[in-house]
């Protein structure tokens, strides 16, 4: 009987893929377990803890910004701001747009959730630079920034 089945599965060289399909399965179970393995001990952060912003060029006329804030800094601000609760704020991104001669042409306000960490900018100009804020209003309509982007050169 197993004689009659070797000589069928070398027949048509079933014992060979079968253990071909079995040393991949193999392969991949401990690439999978090593992948496992180094996430569970090297686990990139959702967070630093940081008060960072950064504006980055996509495109000509796109730019990504993200950021991160620690809720520190963000209390602060908020009494600053005259808030006692952090639900009540209206959180913005201020988008300034920099002339030939480095002054501030306008800016545009974007509203922002607390819990929102990035953005694409659309439609900027060619021949301007641009900075963004992220920061508070107030009731007043009067703007606390809480942290301050780099500058990028269209």
């Amino acid at each position: 009987m197993i004689e009659s089945l070797q000589k069928y599965l070398n027949q048509n060289d079933l014992s060979t893929n079968f253990f071909r399909s079995s040393s991949l399965a193999q392969k991949k179970r401990r690439t999978n377990n090593l992948v496992k393995n180094i996430e569970s001990k090297y686990s990139i952060p959702d967070k630093y803890n940081v008060n960072n912003i950064h504006l980055g060029l996509k495109n000509p006329m796109t730019a990504y910004i993200y950021w991160e804030y620690t809720f520190d800094r963000i209390n602060k601000t908020l009494f600053k701001a005259g808030y006692e609760d952090i639900r009540e704020v209206v959180l913005l991104l201020r988008v300034y747009s920099i002339d030939r001669n480095n002054k501030v042409e306008k800016y545009n306000d974007i509203r922002v959730e607390l819990d929102d960490s990035n953005l694409y900018l659309d439609d900027l100009k060619v021949g301007h630079s641009y900075t963004v804020e992220l920061g508070i209003l107030n009731s007043e309509e009067k703007f606390f920034p809480i942290i301050k982007s780099n500058q990028i050169d269209l």
